[in-house]
């Protein structure tokens, strides 16, 4: 197979648990790129939360933030897709949430990311793992009525965020919300939370408009992911690659498994597919 492209997740895919970047890892990137291989990061963060490891990798261009809401040229220092939320569908979307037992948190304006006060007050008792506490303390802004502010604010919305304490929630949640707002995209990327976008906001849209911008068939595309918000990108590339520790949904979306992101799995299938001459 020859491969153009590579896209890839961050959390759970590319990085480690502590969210770094191994060395075995960063040098079969390095070794894609010196043939002439772009490199994507596809994340559900926005474009300054991908973290510093990935940031100084100097060889990427592209990045597909928000789960597909942006598509982000840092050479240009500019969006060149978008897909958001209308303020009016984010404030209804936000308050059917309320119904629910968890956070509230959004993105807005490219870079920056607020959360209901009162969660952000009391994350140690939303969110279990202490690296995901610690980056949402970092990326989120405190705001008292989130929901009334985004309407105040009048600014689109790219991307709505819950976390939730048990999995049975979690998958009501998507389960509502998929029936009442066909408008959205619905998914998750990390145990306990749900992630809601535009329906044209998925990482697999952004990668095909990305394809085309390039003029990179999508089938000499290869991407990699975990979670159910990559189901759509491993589904349309010409090979996608679910990691070993992937959501069952993930893995039945991808023509490989691959090993864990602890055990370098992207690195060890780009590797074998650099050796094969892709």
């Amino acid at each position: 197979m020859r491969i153009d492209i590579i896209f890839s997740d961050l959390d759970g895919t590319l990085l480690l648990g502590d969210k770094g970047l191994s060395p075995g890892t960063a040098e079969a990137l390095a070794r894609a790129a010196e043939r002439g291989i772009s490199f994507v990061p596809a994340t559900g963060r926005f474009f300054n939360a991908i973290p510093r490891a990935v940031q100084e990798l100097p060889f990427w261009r592209y990045a597909i933030v928000m789960n597909g809401a942006v598509v982000w040229d840092r050479a240009e220092g500019r969006a060149i897709r978008r897909a958001e939320l209308s303020p009016e569908l984010a404030v209804r979307v936000m308050a059917r949430l309320e119904d629910f037992p968890g956070t509230l948190d959004c993105y807005m304006e490219d870079n920056c990311g607020w959360m209901e006060a009162r969660y952000y007050a009391a994350l140690d008792d939303w969110i279990l793992d202490p690296v995901s506490r610690r980056i949402i303390r970092e990326m989120r802004r405190p705001m008292e009525d989130l929901r009334g502010y985004v309407g105040r604010r009048g600014r689109p919305v790219q991307k709505i965020q819950s976390y939730f304490r048990d999995e049975a929630t979690q998958r009501a949640v998507l389960a509502a919300l998929a029936e009442e707002f066909p408008e959205l995209s619905v998914a998750c990327s990390l145990p306990g939370n749900v992630e809601l976008t535009h329906r044209d906001a998925t990482k697999g849209a952004a990668m095909t408009a990305l394809c085309a911008h390039l003029g990179i068939p999508l089938e000499r595309a290869v991407a990699f992911g975990d979670e159910r918000n990559d189901c759509s990108m491993l589904a349309a590339a010409g090979l996608g690659v679910a990691m070993g520790n992937a959501a069952p949904e993930t893995k039945a979306a991808a023509r490989l498994v691959t090993g864990t992101n602890q055990e370098d799995g992207v690195a060890r299938t780009l590797l074998r597919l650099l050796e094969e001459g892709a």
